[in-house]
């Protein structure tokens, strides 16, 4: 695929070395959560000597770069060395480092853009100590959130559960390419905030892109899963008890005509008190899984397909048209990406995450 690999201050985002001895197997990333993944380097005599401050556990992240352009990255988060071995490597993507840093304040929202709720959060707790950039656009939506110092709530926790009520904000991490001040090569991750990611085709419009098969899509799977957590269709979120006395919210109910009652139970988050905040995310579940998740798995050639961050970026509408004898007349409709991994092999190849399928 030609990705080269540098290592970058976990402090600063400078490049501490180039790392053209590390391999990757494969790579992954996704809206509202991080992914993770592993490296091994072969240290041989033309390896920088810098190498060891540049794969340093929680003080280094490895950037991947298409030319110069960065594609991936993430934090190196454990480095066991065995003897005579390449040095093996656990990374993950940045938004796990959101999971390190806590709210440390008795903090409170009143009406406010959910979008800058982020803005605010991730700028005050993690861009204090970490080279992050919060690029988040203006809401339609305000919400009410109230955080306290002793519950001990991450950043990364607050902005999933953000995510997870109706209509709730949605982000992802991006990387961009710059110079420090002493013309030293930067590398540094950007927060992309929006109501919605990506792109969303007119009513009448294809969308920009559709994968085919027979085509760029050498095999998949289409699966309709009703089973336990993925289909229900009377949910009910519900919060820790406080003196006995549990918040809940009222029953978010489908009138589904082919099925039974089939119940989902919840906490979207620890310690909410407010009911109207357990509606929410009540009716978002609700909207998912009333359903049962039908989800299509597709893998890519990497040389023929549309290729992420180029021709389809997270959160785009995309196409899928598959002639296959298990679909009589074709299986064809549309889809969200809302991540994607790639394999780095000898036979490279990316796999999108799409959900919300929709057969045409």
């Amino acid at each position: 695929m030609g990705l080269s690999w540098v290592a970058c201050s976990a402090k600063t985002g400078v490049v501490i070395c180039d790392l053209p001895g590390l391999t990757v197997d494969r790579i992954s990333t996704a809206i509202c959560a991080y992914t993770t993944a592993t490296a091994s380097l072969l240290i041989e005599a033309t390896t920088d000597p810098d190498w060891e401050r540049g794969t340093l556990p929680g003080g280094a992240y490895l950037v991947a770069l298409d030319g110069e352009l960065p594609k991936w990255g993430a934090i190196i988060t454990k480095r066991p060395r065995a003897f005579g071995k390449a040095v093996a490597l656990s990374l993950a993507t940045v938004e796990a480092y959101m999971d390190r840093r806590f709210i440390s304040d008795d903090v409170s929202y009143t009406d406010e853009d959910q979008n800058a709720i982020i803005e605010d959060l991730v700028d005050t707790y993690v861009g204090d100590s970490f080279p992050i950039r919060v690029e988040a656009t203006a809401s339609a939506t305000t919400r009410d959130r109230t955080y306290k110092k002793a519950s001990d709530k991450s950043i990364y926790s607050a902005l999933v559960e953000l995510a997870g009520v109706i209509d709730g904000p949605e982000w992802t991490v991006g990387w961009e390419a710059s110079l420090a001040v002493g013309g030293e090569r930067m590398y540094t991750p950007v927060l992309y905030v929006a109501d919605r990611l990506g792109t969303t085709p007119n009513e009448d419009m294809d969308p920009a892109v559709t994968f085919e098969h027979p085509g760029p899509v050498s095999s998949g799977t289409f699966t309709e899963d009703y089973s336990s957590g993925a289909g229900a269709n009377d949910v009910l979120a519900v919060s820790t008890a406080i003196a006995d006395v549990r918040p809940e919210s009222s029953h978010a109910v489908y009138a589904d005509a082919s099925r039974p009652t089939y119940e989902l139970r919840f906490t979207p988050s620890e310690g909410i008190s407010d009911i109207d905040t357990l509606d929410e995310h009540a009716e978002a579940t609700l909207a998912r899984v009333q359903e049962g998740a039908v989800s299509l798995a597709l893998v890519l050639d990497y040389g023929t397909a549309p290729k992420p961050g180029v021709d389809w970026t997270l959160g785009d509408v995309v196409g899928f048209r598959v002639t296959s004898p298990e679909f009589p007349g074709g299986l064809n409709g549309t889809a969200r990406a809302r991540g994607w991994s790639m394999s780095l092999g000898a036979t490279p190849s990316i796999e999108p995450t799409l959900t919300e399928v929709t057969r045409g």
